[in-house]
């Protein structure tokens, strides 16, 4: 349902309808609580597209989205596994949980991006003739920013409209305001995300 209202939100653009429709499938299949295999859905969602929009398959955007997703599914477990030290079943790790949450999550960015960087790149370079090889480093260290970003705004919304709800008569200036102040508070680490992006 989030990822519907999503699409309803945002401007109906190729990418953003794509990216929903693959997120849609995966998630209706995990919801469904059968076996289900996630490549195979994944091709089939795109063989779904292709025939709504033929000459995308043509497209960077279609090949990047439906090719990178399908990637990562497939293979991205194993990536990381070779790349850093596979995870061995039965050790217990006894770090503190924050420390292997932010172990887990560096190590899935780091692996993901390469992983997308190593298949990507020659295909951008036969499509556009040119490749910036500083999306790598751009990758880990906008990245992380754009996900506290998502959280925090996410936040503010729903604590705007549980305001607002809870205010029941309240003018908009008693109610919005405060969310409005607590958005203003994500404009510094917005703008610092758009100028790491740029610098890159």
């Amino acid at each position: 349902m989030l990822v519907i209202a999503y699409l309803v939100l945002v401007p109906a653009e190729a990418p953003v309808v794509r990216s929903g429709i693959l997120a849609i499938v995966l998630t209706l299949a995990r919801f469904a609580g059968r076996r289900y295999d996630a490549l195979p859905l994944l091709l089939w969602a795109s063989v779904a597209l292709a025939i709504w929009r033929p000459l995308d398959v043509w497209s960077l955007g279609y090949q990047l989205s439906v090719g990178l997703s399908a990637l990562l599914v497939w293979r991205s477990v194993e990536f990381g596994d070779r790349l850093f030290m596979p995870r061995i079943r039965g050790v217990v790790d006894e770090r503190p949980w924050q420390m292997r949450l932010v172990a887990n999550a560096t190590r899935g960015m780091v692996a993901t991006t390469l992983l997308c960087a190593i298949v990507s790149v020659p295909l951008i370079w036969w499509h556009t003739g040119r490749v910036s090889l500083a999306a790598i480093p751009a990758a880990l260290v906008v990245l992380p920013l754009v996900a506290v970003l998502m959280h925090a705004g996410y936040a503010i919304l729903i604590a705007g409209l549980v305001m607002a709800i809870a205010a029941g008569g309240a003018s908009f200036a008693q109610t919005g305001g405060t969310a409005e102040g607590l958005g203003a508070a994500l404009l510094p680490l917005a703008h610092w995300c758009v100028s790491a992006t740029a610098w890159f």
